[in-house]
């Protein structure tokens, strides 16, 4: 693809769902540092009416401890892909935390680690946007979702961010037909029959491809060299605690 030819933005970020569009951000280089919602999981539809209500304060109610819920393993939400975790539900938000939680809530520092870091990738995500001219939003999901939902969502980003060019794409999966469809100012719905499967978080497939026409004008997130990621391995020993990158 001629680069002069691809649609740039300032930003390209995933809105979540599951972890599928981070992971193909990271494929094509797009996604230039770890953001708020790279690695959680939508429990259903109303997932997307919060993330409306809450951009205002920039996602203040996000991962509250006292909104946790474990996940034991035989209940129908315990993700198999991801047993050496410990899983968690976040009641106000409708998330599911699959990836973050080495140990459990009541092991000291445990919430503590993970909150700072969800906190601090918040904080990155709402100072990126106040920064930029133009966002890509993707979100990828195989729940329902409703359009007046993804309406409310596009209102509510472009009402705190009024300077930005928004363009959000929602990849469906397991949906009624192979079809896009347009909504509102700048929502493309991209439904695909066809359910999930491991290229869709370990490689990539067909239907991604459209990501292959974009670019950003910043500079992309870069794997650490070799030197640094020896130099972290030997701070994470001495100082006795693992850390998330």
């Amino acid at each position: 693809m001629d680069v002069s030819k691809k649609e740039v933005y300032d930003l390209v970020v995933s809105l979540g769902g599951n972890c599928m569009a981070a992971n193909n951000l990271i494929r094509r280089k797009l996604r230039r540092a770890a953001m708020p919602f790279d690695w959680v999981q939508m429990s259903d539809g109303r997932v997307v009416r919060w993330l409306a209500e809450h951009v205002a304060d920039g996602f203040a109610e996000f991962c509250l401890r006292r909104n946790l819920e474990l996940i034991p393993e035989g209940d129908p939400r315990w993700n198999r892909f991801h047993p050496e975790r410990v899983q968690y539900f976040d009641r106000e938000s409708g998330y599911l935390f699959y990836n973050h939680f080495n140990r459990p809530l009541d092991v000291s520092g445990e919430y503590e680690r993970v909150y700072s870091v969800l906190r601090r990738r918040l904080d990155r995500f709402m100072a990126s946007l106040d920064r930029a001219d133009s966002a890509l939003l993707v979100l990828a999901t195989f729940v329902q979702l409703r359009d007046e939902d993804l309406l409310v969502l596009e209102e509510a980003f472009r009402g705190r961010f009024p300077k930005v060019a928004f363009r959000f794409v929602v990849m469906r999966f397991s949906a009624e037909c192979n079809c896009v469809r347009k909504l509102g100012r700048g929502i493309e719905v991209r439904e695909i029959v066809r359910g999930v499967n491991p290229y869709d978080f370990f490689m990539t497939n067909y239907e991604w491809a459209y990501l292959d026409d974009v670019d950003t004008r910043e500079p992309r997130f870069r794997r650490p060299s070799a030197l640094s990621r020896m130099m972290r391995r030997i701070f994470r020993l001495f100082a006795g605690k693992r850390l998330m990158v």
